[in-house]
């Protein structure tokens, strides 16, 4: 199989911003509209799969529906 390497120069200033966060957005990125934005979300794919696994064995159909809940939205993730 063949490679090609392309080099490009974009002088970004030729975009507003506009422009720019439509791109991103069209590439299924998302744009946060606040500078320094951080996610809430602190928890990586392993932290939560461990949890799932640890509320699974712990027998979801006689546990609190608070755990319940946990676990669906972890899982769906």
């Amino acid at each position: 199989m063949a490679c090609l390497t392309i080099d490009i120069d974009v002088d970004l200033r030729e975009f507003d911003d506009q422009e720019l966060i439509d791109e991103l957005e069209s590439r299924d990125w998302w744009v946060s509209p606040e500078k320094n934005w951080e996610p809430d979300e602190i928890l990586s794919d392993t932290d939560k799969q461990w949890i799932c696994e640890l509320l699974v064995s712990q027998n979801l159909e006689s546990t609190d529906l608070v755990a319940k809940e946990i676990y669906e939205k972890l899982r769906k993730r």
